[in-house]
C-alpha cells in the first residue's frame, strides 16, 4: 500500500492517512477485504507515532470504511458511499492540491494534465491495481515469521558461546541423553 505523509502540510498526519485510505477504498484501489498493515508497522513505515496511525484507524472504523477483526487484522470493510456533491468536492480538492504542487515544480498545464492522464491510465489497468495491494501472507507464514527469533551473529559471539552453539547444533537429543546417563 502506498501512503505518504507530508509533515509540512497544515493537515494533521492522521487526517492525511484517513483521507488517503478513504480515497483508495472509494476508487477500488483497495478492494473490500484487503488487509491493511498493523498500526505499529504502518507507523514505523511512515516514521510516525503509533498513536497517530491508531487515531486514523479509529476514525476510519467509526466511518465504516475499515473493520478490525482482532487477531485477523484490519481490513477494508466497504467502499465509502459518497453523495455526488461530496465526490465532486473531494475531487476538486484533490485536483487543486495536485495543480498547486505541479505549479511548485514548475510544470505547465499541458505537462500537468499529461502526467495525470498517465497516472490515471496506470491506476485503471487491472495489473497495475494489484501493485498497490499489500502482499498476502498465509496464516502458516505469519506463524513462522512471528516465531522466528533473530540469533546473535557468529562474529559477535564469545568463543564459549560459539562452542556451545556448535555443540548444541551437532548433538541429537539421544546423544545428550546418553551423556547425562554416563555422568
Amino acid at each position: 500500500m502506498i501512503l505518504t505523509v507530508d509533515l509540512g502540510s497544515p493537515l494533521p498526519p492522521y487526517e492525511q492517512i484517513r483521507a488517503q485510505i478513504t480515497t483508495m477504498a472509494g476508487s477500488g484501489v483497495l478492494a473490500p477485504g484487503t488487509r491493511l498493515p498493523a498500526i505499529r508497522q504502518l507507523a514505523a513505515d511512515l516514521g510516525l507515532a503509533a498513536g497517530t496511525v491508531a487515531r486514523a484507524y479509529r476514525e476510519l472504523e467509526a466511518a465504516g470504511i475499515i473493520a478490525t477483526r482482532g487477531r485477523h487484522g484490519t481490513h477494508i470493510a466497504r467502499p465509502p458511499v459518497l453523495t455526488p456533491g461530496q465526490r465532486a468536492d473531494q475531487l476538486h480538492r484533490a485536483a487543486a492540491s495536485y495543480a498547486h504542487r505541479a505549479g511548485q515544480l514548475g510544470a505547465g498545464p499541458d505537462e500537468t494534465i499529461r502526467v495525470l492522464r498517465q497516472v490515471m491510465a496506470h491506476l485503471t489497468r487491472p495489473a497495475a491495481r494489484k501493485d498497490h495491494l499489500p502482499p498476502r501472507q498465509t496464516s502458516a507464514a505469519r506463524r513462522r515469521s512471528s516465531l522466528t527469533r533473530t540469533s546473535t551473529p557468529a562474529s559477535t559471539r564469545t568463543p564459549v558461546a560459539s562452542r556451545q552453539a556448535a555443540q548444541h547444533t551437532r548433538r541429537s537429543p539421544h546423544s545428550r541423553l546418553r551423556q547425562r546417563n554416563a555422568a
